[in-house]
């Protein structure tokens, strides 16, 4: 008895392997792309005059005597000897409260480093914030704003609507790739090293879930560029170049690239992506035939969703709307 093959489908490999749960909206305008947002940063702060320094340490020990306002944290050793924790009243977490970390040297303060997550401070907070470094130093936030350097930065936007099954990334150029499951499910995907410039790609409601915080919000895929080891002004801050550039994603065609192929090859492909990833799936073909081969044919199937151009349209806008810049507001 003859066994009949069924007609391939002409829809998209992953669409037919993991359908989604809701319709993906697809923004109709540059204008209803998603909007970037600072997820976390690090400035560090040089006092270089004198005067100023042997100011600021003479104070700063009283300041931090109060443990309710200044709470105590690791230092995470290295050059910093104290480490605060800035108690801000509107913040939700104690998670959120920002971490200055304090150098010293012969009674003289020598540097300051902030960490923070902008993204979890609304503008109460960032004054609270404000107001308690000012307490340390002149000028406060301001003082950061015009001259302090920033050596990382995370910048995130997030996919709301789509699930990370349905997430495919093609990086530019070949790099390290980490994959992270829960139960068979994808649930972080690392490109990149972890102590250099890396994205990172995860299911916030996969995230959320495994902590007990709960999720009721959708689907929705989190991209996050981190960027160390720079040294950007804040006020640089608006010609940041484009951190999505680098990153495409793509639907994985029913049909395989143009040209003479083995039957089997393509579905083994795409069944491997499923199983590990895109950029994990690829790493594992010849360089220079079929890897080089795949990543063309790929290129040509880009994900509607994601406008790295039409995202960064928003960047200026989102710095002015949360006056992280604007000196003329924090000095008064």
């Amino acid at each position: 008895m003859p066994i009949k093959i069924p007609k391939p489908s002409t829809t998209s490999y992953n669409k037919t392997q993991t359908p989604s749960k809701k319709l993906i909206k697809i923004p109709k305008n540059k204008k209803q792309a998603p909007k970037p947002f600072i997820d976390r940063i690090s400035l560090i702060l040089d006092i270089n005059d004198k005067a100023e320094a042997e100011g600021i340490h003479s104070n700063i020990g009283a300041q931090f005597a109060d443990t309710q306002t200044f709470q105590s944290a690791k230092s995470g050793g290295g050059a910093y000897q104290t480490a605060r924790r800035l108690c801000l009243p509107s913040a939700t977490k104690a998670k959120h409260y920002p971490l200055v970390q304090y150098r010293h040297y012969q009674k003289l303060a020598v540097q300051f480093r902030l960490t923070f997550s902008p993204v979890d401070l609304d503008l109460s907070c960032m004054i609270e914030m404000h107001v308690l470094l000012t307490s340390l130093l002149e000028g406060g936030w301001c003082s950061f704003i015009q001259n302090a350097r920033i050596t990382m930065i995370e910048v995130s936007v997030d996919l709301n609507g789509v699930p990370i099954s349905e997430v495919h990334p093609l990086p530019q150029q070949t790099t390290t790739a980490k994959v992270y499951s829960n139960n068979g499910h994808l649930q972080t995907l690392y490109l990149g090293k972890k102590k250099g410039n890396q994205y990172r790609i995860y299911d916030r409601a996969e995230k959320r879930n495994a902590k007990k915080q709960g999720w009721s919000s959708g689907e929705c895929t989190r991209v996050e560029r981190v960027e160390r080891g720079k040294s950007i002004k804040p006020l640089e801050l608006k010609q940041l170049p484009n951190p999505f550039l680098g990153l495409s994603f793509v639907d994985l065609p029913q049909s395989p690239p143009p040209g003479k192929q083995n039957v089997y090859v393509w579905p083994l492909f795409c069944d491997s992506v499923q199983q590990r990833t895109l950029p994990v799936a690829l790493k594992l073909l010849p360089a220079t035939t079929k890897r080089k081969e795949f990543r063309s044919w790929l290129s040509q199937h880009p994900k509607p969703w994601w406008d790295p151009d039409a995202i960064w349209d928003h960047w200026s806008q989102v710095l002015d709307d949360a006056k992280f810049l604007d000196v003329s507001y924090w000095d008064k």
